[in-house]
């Protein structure tokens, strides 16, 4: 053994902790399967003991976003077992049926920090690292979407036939805004507008027991062993 390799080993020996010495090392590979495809989603008005799932009878019915102006919708039916109202069920719903599911909606995030998810098998760690994560949130769409209703059933049923005979004549004004260089380049209208434009894609979203039925695609594939790393096939952007 030469010199250096006895000054690595004892460097290696004197930074280990008595208390807290290393017990196993494991390769570490990356897995492509499922590269820039997970999302870690978190629930900050629910309590931990109430996930969404067929335990609860909250089974999300289907997910969707949209990936460049970053945007997640998650459906979950509402129980009706207890505290339900039928009558604001109706009210609130744009169809004949009553209103049965909830929406919960959030804003995808890039994560600040490297977060990966990791599966440890055979005396290998595999990790895919996250593609965003996102806080789901209950959304008071069905509120607005009532509200436009309403305005919209006044707007149509009111009538006034003599108001243009009690105005004066009609006059054409001209708007002009003056150009501020400094605005910055994403102004909200640009948002809404982006936001507004951009169609939703459907995402696939499991419980805890059918999300062990793909724990296998965290698997590194042999013949991306050892370290190779896939480059990310789908672009995304969250404003």
């Amino acid at each position: 053994m030469s010199q250096q390799d006895e000054h690595m080993n004892e460097r290696s020996e004197s930074s280990e902790s008595p208390n807290d010495p290393v017990v196993r090392t494991l390769p570490v590979y990356y897995s492509p399967a499922l590269r820039n495809h997970l999302l870690l989603n978190q629930y900050p008005l629910r309590p931990k003991n109430r996930e969404y799932s067929s335990r609860t009878g909250e089974t999300p019915v289907n997910a969707r976003i949209k990936p460049k102006t970053g945007w997640m919708e998650m459906e979950v039916p509402i129980p009706t077992a207890n505290y339900f109202d039928e009558e604001k069920a109706k009210k609130y719903s744009s169809e004949q049926q009553p209103l049965r599911t909830q929406v919960l909606a959030g804003r995808l995030q890039q994560p600040q920090t490297n977060l990966m998810v990791g599966l440890i098998r055979n005396g290998q760690l595999h990790i895919v690292p996250l593609r965003g994560l996102t806080q789901l949130r209950p959304s008071m769409r069905h509120v607005d979407d009532h509200t436009q209703r309403v305005k919209a059933s006044t707007t149509s049923t009111t009538s006034q036939p003599n108001a243009s005979s009690s105005r004066g004549p009609i006059r054409a004004i001209q708007v002009t805004a003056k150009q501020n260089s400094e605005a910055p380049k994403l102004s909200t209208t640009h948002i809404i507008r982006a936001t507004e434009e951009e169609e939703w894609q459907p995402v696939d979203i499991r419980e805890n027991e059918e999300a062990l039925s793909v724990a296998k695609q965290l698997e590194c594939p042999l013949e991306h062993q050892p370290n190779e790393c896939t480059p990310a096939d789908v672009e995304y952007s969250f404003l």
